[in-house]
């Protein structure tokens, strides 16, 4: 199956009416930790951990590599899924609810 994103209103439109799974990366290297600076609204110019939409089609391994790869431009190993966090209101569009791997 290929996997696409939707259109920005459908995605919209859709998100303001049910829960959106996304996951959220934990991401330790030698270094430290790596994040990213949000360059969209919500928290526009804020750091965060790198993270996405589930696409359709897309399995929790898929959206972990292509979060990682888009965001980071990096290949990570997952670890672990250390649980679930569930976003409040305003904090982005709709209700999601990530995995944090």
């Amino acid at each position: 199956m290929k996997i696409n994103k939707l259109p920005l209103k459908e995605f919209k439109y859709i998100y303001s009416k049910v829960p959106r799974l996304c996951v959220d990366l934990i991401v330790k290297t030698k270094d430290g930790v790596l994040l990213t600076k949000r360059n969209i609204p919500p928290q526009k110019y804020y750091w965060h951990f790198p993270g996405g939409t589930v696409l359709m089609g897309e399995i929790l391994k898929q959206t972990v590599e292509r979060v990682a790869k888009e965001e980071l431009n990096v290949k990570v190993r997952i670890i672990k899924l250390y649980g679930f966090l569930e976003y409040t209101e305003g904090s982005g569009s709709g209700y999601p609810i990530s995995a944090t791997f």
